[in-house]
């Protein structure tokens, strides 16, 4: 922590950092950057090295304002600015660092100062001289300073690194006075430098904002790479396959971006490898390690300056770059595509849920218990073993249909099989004998086929015709349930023509035939039994409130005020606590309901419009002694007292678990509240609760009854 020496039996200390130890740019830019911290935490953005700051804003008042935070607080710390050496007026056109940073252009530039520098340390380079190592070091740090704002510096240095590295022993890089004599080879590595143009032209500045990325990996037999799913893939002649596999790498990386320069055009690209060589060579342009591997990545750099606007290259783990490894070692597996598993959903949704896989593999198959062609977990392959008795789904290598097909009329049982239409196949006679329902064409998308987790994607996938509505309908699909799944194959089928799927003139005039064999007839009249909701309503575990599940309590509250308001859903949740909105009457004889401010309802043409619900409470009688619990004045007043402490929102209804417990309830839910209320009455009644139940029945149930009574 501390420098001291002793001189004459006396130890000195000192009291500072001295600025020439190692450490001191460090530990400075340490406490720099903790006294900026309050600054950029308020929002100003501030560049800092060392002793040199560059403040940024987007206007010029912005930066005067915080120009003059920065002074400000500066003052206070107690440091010294230095006024002359200083640039305290907005520009935008400033010298930062040796760059010329001009923010209308967006370009950053070498500064003059600088380039004078560079060249003037050049010129002491001439055919035939005798010079020192430390001029040639001190060169090269110039270079290096001045690759950050040129365009391919760092490249244009390697091979003059080269060039020293073959011409000074490495343990002699530490004795600057080792005299070198500059060669021709010598001058021509220096030959770009000479040229003003790269230092003018400078870089541009900013983020990249998206860039299309491209994955590559090789073998010692070919290569492979993925761009938005599409493969691209190779083998080595036989001169390449000697070479060693850093430099199989980058060429991957080279063949790769050449053919996918239709997508990749004039475009940021990032490159993903699982070859941490390769990265380097990419970012930092080239290297010194291998001289093939430099020429390789010279002719790549160069070809891709010419071509796309940047290229960066990440490190990808080997686990994770299974596609563009497989398509090295021989392209994608025949027989193993994968239908993409939105497809697998709609089969599943049409046919029912498979429960059993057959000729897949554990990296495709949409069930968790398959057969395979070779071994599997489910007693071996899927050609040689028992089926079970299960709901069976297939997708097979085309080659084995044969096999397949016998097998299938061996065990005597139902496959949910996928097959391409291929009618002028051999086997497809036996296939559609074997047919119990029209075949269902599966919609097409770009990625329906795909291996090695969803990476490789099927170049052409085909496509089939329209039987699934015809199919569909005979299986007593309603033509609202049609409409979905002409919606659904519309979103990724290719148009026909200028029409997509759903605007086909044949699927519109299905879809009229399907509406006229299959007309709408709405039920007239309730499905349930309101004397025996009732009836049950009055009961365990509906009763008695106090100790009744706060689910319940919600289910009870809901039901009873929709069955004695009439009103729809959605005038329910929108029932405030209010003050405003809520009044109980004296002894809670009676309750005034009003939605919350601002509330719409869905019908206002209608004469049933008002807006405020006026509840009388269902006093006992001696003929109905079971009457009062039954009042919904009552079952809304413990409602209330019984969410009291953990309301959170002033709408009425109010979600009672989870973490959402306090929350406003969402309309759908309100409405599943009423009909779970219904289907638990009947459940309590060790009575089966009718199918197709919902909460809008109530309106008519009420209207129904109370016109009856």
């Amino acid at each position: 922590r501390f420098l001291r020496f002793a001189f004459e039996d006396r130890a000195y200390q000192f009291k500072v950092l001295p600025f020439g130890l190692a450490l001191a740019p460090r530990t400075f830019t340490r406490c720099i950057n903790a006294a900026l911290s309050p600054l950029r935490q308020s929002g100003i953005r501030i560049l800092n090295y060392l002793d040199d700051w560059l403040v940024i804003a987007q206007s010029r008042d912005t930066l005067e304002n915080h120009k003059c935070q920065l002074l400000e607080h500066l003052k206070r710390l107690g440091l010294t600015i230095n006024v002359q050496k200083s640039k305290l007026h907005p520009m935008q056109n400033i010298a930062f660092l040796g760059m010329d940073l001009d923010s209308r252009s967006m370009r950053a530039r070498l500064s003059q100062e600088r380039m004078q520098s560079l060249i003037s340390s050049l010129t002491s380079f001439k055919l035939g001289r005798v010079v020192v190592l430390k001029c040639f070091q001190r060169l090269l740090g110039r270079m290096a300073a001045a690759a950050v704002v040129c365009q391919l510096g760092l490249l244009h240095m390697r091979p003059l690194q080269l060039w020293l590295k073959s011409r000074v022993p490495s343990n002699a890089w530490k004795n600057g006075h080792l005299r070198v004599l500059v060669t021709r080879e010598c001058m021509q590595t220096l030959a770009p430098w000479f040229n003003t143009r790269m230092f003018e032209q400078g870089v541009s500045m900013g983020r990249v904002v998206s860039r299309k990325i491209v994955t590559t990996d090789a073998s010692l037999t070919g290569w492979g790479a993925l761009c938005e799913g599409r493969p691209a893939y190779g083998t080595w002649t036989r001169a390449q396959a000697k070479w060693h596999i850093n430099c199989l790498e980058l060429k991957a990386v080279f063949l790769a971006l050449q053919g996918f320069l239709p997508l990749i055009k004039d475009r940021h690209v990032l490159v993903r490898t699982d070859n941490t060589t390769v990265v380097s060579y990419i970012n930092h342009q080239g290297g010194i390690r291998s001289r093939s591997l430099q020429r390789l990545a010279e002719r790549f750099l160069l070809w891709a300056d010419r071509n796309l606007l940047s290229v960066r290259a990440v490190h990808v783990p080997g686990s994770q770059n299974c596609g563009a490894d497989m398509l090295s070692r021989g392209g994608p597996v025949h027989g193993e595509w994968r239908l993409h598993p939105q497809n697998i959903q709609m089969i599943w949704s049409l046919f029912g849920e498979a429960e059993i896989d057959f000729f897949a593999s554990e990296e495709n198959a949409h069930c968790q218990l398959f057969f395979s062609l070779t071994n599997a977990p489910l007693q071996g392959d899927a050609l040689s073993s028992r089926w079970p008795k299960k709901r069976k789904y297939a997708f097979p290598p085309v080659k084995i249909m044969p096999l397949v097909l016998q097998k299938i009329r061996e065990e005597k049982g139902t496959v949910l099989l996928v097959v391409p239409s291929w009618p002028n196949q051999p086997w497809f006679p036996e296939l559609v004998e074997l047919l119990t329902a029209p075949p269902w064409p599966i919609p097409l998308r770009r990625d329906l086929l795909s291996q090695a987790k969803g990476s490789v994607w099927h170049p052409r996938p085909e496509l089939w015709n329209l039987h699934v509505w015809q199919d569909c309908l005979d299986a007593g699909r309603t033509p609202s349930t049609l409409k979905v799944y002409v919606a659904a194959i519309s979103a990724f089928h290719v148009p026909i023509g200028d029409r997509s799927v759903g605007r086909h003139h044949l699927v519109t005039s299905f879809l009229r035939g399907a509406r006229r064999l299959r007309p709408f007839r709405p039920n007239m009249v309730p499905v349930w039994d309101l004397s025996l909701v009732l009836s049950a309503l009055a009961e365990p575990p509906f009763e008695p409130l106090l100790s009744a599940e706060l689910k319940v309590l919600s289910f009870k509250t809901a039901l009873l005020l929709a069955l004695a308001c009439g009103k729809r859903v959605g005038d329910l949740h929108a029932l405030s606590t209010n003050t405003a909105c809520m009044e109980f009457g004296k002894d809670d004889c009676m309750v005034r309901l009003q939605p919350k401010l601002g509330y719409v309802p869905k019908v206002l043409s209608t004469s049933f419009k008002a807006q405020v619900i006026t509840l009388r409470a269902f006093a006992p009688q001696d003929s109905e002694p079971a009457a009062h619990p039954l009042s919904p004045v009552r079952a809304l007043r413990v409602y209330l007292e019984r969410t009291s402490h953990f309301r959170q929102a002033e709408q009425l209804f109010i979600c009672f678990g989870g973490r959402t417990k306090g929350l406003p309830v969402s309309k759908q839910r309100l409405s599943h509240w009423i009909a779970e209320a219904i289907a638990l009455a009947y459940a309590s009644r060790n009575e089966a609760c009718p199918w197709g139940v919902h909460a809008h029945s109530t309106r008519k149930m009420a209207s129904s009854w109370a016109w009856a009574k």
